[in-house]
This record gives C-alpha cells, sequence and structure tokens, in this order.
C-alpha cells in the first residue's frame, strides 16, 4: 500500500469513528424543531456615501390567520421609514407599509 492510500484509509475510519452510529441516533440527538407560525422582527440601517446620508427605520410581522386543508394562511405586515439628510430634490422622508396575503403548505409556497 503507498502512502497516497493509506492517507485515504486513515481519513475514512476517521470520519466513520466521528459520524452517528444509524439515522435514528442522529434524530435522537437533535429531534427537529417546529417552524414557528408567527414572527416579528424590527430593523435599523445606517448609510453613508459622499453626503448623501441614509437611516432606514422598520419593523416586519408575520401572523399565521388559519389553516385551510392543510395549507397555511398567514398576513404579512411591514412598516418602514427612511429619512435622509440630503437637501434638494430628494425627499427627506420616505414612508413604506407593506400589507401581504401568503399561502404555505409542505410543497408549495404563494
Amino acid at each position: 500500500m503507498n502512502l497516497r492510500h493509506g492517507r485515504k484509509c486513515i481519513l475514512m475510519l476517521l470520519l466513520a469513528a466521528s459520524a452517528p452510529a444509524s439515522a435514528a441516533d442522529s434524530g435522537a440527538m437533535n429531534p427537529p424543531r417546529p417552524r414557528p407560525q408567527n414572527s416579528a422582527a424590527s430593523e435599523y440601517t445606517a448609510h453613508s456615501a459622499d453626503g448623501f446620508d441614509q437611516s432606514r427605520y422598520g419593523i416586519k410581522s408575520s401572523l399565521h390567520l388559519f389553516t385551510l386543508g392543510g395549507m397555511g394562511i398567514t398576513a404579512r405586515i411591514g412598516a418602514e421609514r427612511v429619512a435622509t439628510t440630503e437637501p434638494g430634490y430628494f425627499p427627506a422622508e420616505l414612508y413604506d407599509l407593506t400589507i401581504g396575503l401568503g399561502l404555505r403548505d409542505e410543497n408549495n409556497i404563494a
């Protein structure tokens, strides 16, 4: 056996020793967590480029409304405010409101 094949054998033995004994054992160590039905987030971003400063504040949420035939129906709501320090033609404040309806099952997202 040459050195190259010996290294491969050692590597394969190390990988086999570090792997779980079976798929059932690996599932027992880390059971899958269910996906949360509702979520909420807030965010803040600041950009600065050659005298054009921008601050962005926002909130987003996703709310589970009901289940219809195995498909989850959710509402998505978001609001965002963009403030700039640029004088002139660009607006000093911009607002964005987003409202959406989502459908999701095991295989599809709409």
